[in-house]
């Protein structure tokens, strides 16, 4: 009886120390990713860095900047233009693309948008309907985006939009990028 209740002992000492080694394998693997950066800045050695500028920011953009996510996606604010909806009230079109350099796919969603006005007010995406009632078929919708894919799309916000702020989920808070109403 003691040689089983010494091999039970240490059966559950191997089988937790196979559990703490893959849970620190799994948190180990989730590292390396920085964040988003202005697509076309590098990771250099701190050596390599001396006398150059700081990594550029990802806020405040100009319209044609693209920004690497640091997971293999990229985001553009393309071209942003002002619009007259069915109304006659002005909106901001914003075409905006999503690139796919990862081996996985990647989802895309009008929901990770928001335009931000000059009081700060954040305020997700308007629906645009034109004058003679017709629906933009470029609108970005939802859905997956291969290995490799693209998808640009256009996404309004009200008039007086002064940023166009990128947070790529609907349920974060945290703003990943912003590009500037000119």
């Amino acid at each position: 009886m003691a040689k089983e209740k010494g091999k039970k002992s240490i059966g559950k000492i191997v089988v937790i120390a196979i559990v703490v080694l893959v849970a620190i394998g799994a948190f180990a693997s989730m590292g390396g990713n920085d964040g988003p950066k202005v697509a076309g800045s590098s990771e250099e050695p701190a050596a390599q860095k001396e006398g150059k500028q700081e990594e550029q920011s990802t806020e405040n953009l100009a319209a044609g900047t693209a920004v690497d996510m640091g997971d293999g996606a990229t985001v553009s604010v393309d071209s942003i233009e002002t619009v007259s909806n069915y109304d006659g009230s002005a909106l901001i079109k914003a075409t905006v693309t999503y690139k796919n350099n990862s081996d996985d796919t990647i989802s895309f969603n009008s929901f990770d948008w928001k335009g931000e006005d000059a009081n700060g007010a954040q305020e997700n995406v308007e629906v645009f309907i034109g004058a003679d009632a017709s629906t933009d078929k470029s609108a970005l919708d939802s859905g997956n985006l291969a290995a490799g894919g693209t998808k640009t799309g256009t996404v309004y916000f009200k008039e007086g939009t002064v940023k166009i702020l990128y947070s790529g989920n609907i349920f974060s808070k945290d703003v990943k990028a912003s590009w500037t109403v000119a």
